[in-house]
């Protein structure tokens, strides 16, 4: 099978005087295009910048990795590689929270790939093996038959909070909302408006980049824990109904 063609495919010319370097790996192609997700975004970048980096061709990186589709899923595989399996001697409550937050440490380092998550599902081996241990935890706990449910429910909840940052510091051409006008606006209201404590969240997310990271770290996890909050509250619901 002939490999589809990269951004442009180049002359019969240019072809036989254009000597590329075939030795490379499938490993050499991944950690360059895992570089460029982390520096672009994993669909900020481009096949023609990833063969100019690697010095190859594209039907090189075609047969050792895939086409484009496949090398996105490749990078953020790698990104989710170091996530691992909680303990199951964690209750179900302890288990979800150490993989999301192993989950958000991964994600923020690849812009990009909690949004190719969310709108990809478990199309990566990873991101498969992890979810096949969340709803074995969840089932055990005695969710049953919402486990799933259960499970998407927290990893989408977390997850878009990483996918929101991402869209505003991955560059695409428009722009994008900011914290800082979102504070502009708000500060126009006197200090005794109900919406002062709004004011004062945002501007810890405006502000200078360690507060505004560890800001965003302390909302993930007060999110994470209210939406196990409302899973609690709901496995105690299915609990009761089988009495």
């Amino acid at each position: 099978m002939t490999a589809p063609s990269p951004d442009k495919k180049p002359t019969a010319t240019s072809q036989r005087r254009r000597s590329y370097n075939t030795g490379i790996t499938a490993d050499a192609v991944l950690t360059v295009a895992l570089g460029l997700s982390r520096e672009h975004g994993v669909e900020g970048w481009s096949l023609r910048q990833l063969l100019s980096e690697l010095d190859t061709s594209f039907s090189v990186v075609y047969r050792l990795v895939g086409d484009r589709d496949a090398l996105s899923a490749a990078v953020v595989d790698s990104a989710i590689s170091a996530v691992s399996v909680p303990s199951a001697e964690r209750d179900w409550r302890q288990w979800l929270t150490h993989l999301l937050v192993q989950m958000r440490e991964a994600l923020v380092e690849c812009p990009g790939a909690a949004q190719w998550l969310l709108m990809n599902g478990v199309a990566t081996e990873r991101s498969r093996e992890l979810m096949e241990a969340g709803l074995a935890s969840l089932t055990e706990a005695g969710f049953g038959a919402e486990a799933a449910q259960a499970y998407t429910v927290a990893f989408t909840s977390t997850t878009t909070l990483i996918a929101m940052h991402d869209a505003r510091r991955i560059p695409s051409g428009e722009p994008s909302p900011d914290h800082g006008a979102m504070l502009d606006q708000l500060s126009k209201d006197g200090p005794t408006d109900p919406r002062s404590s709004m004011e004062a969240l945002i501007g810890k997310f405006a502000g200078p980049p360690d507060t505004a990271e560890a800001t965003r770290a302390e909302h993930y996890r007060y999110t994470l824990d209210r939406v196990l909050d409302g899973l609690e509250a709901r496995l105690d619901a299915i609990k009761e109904s089988r009495k």
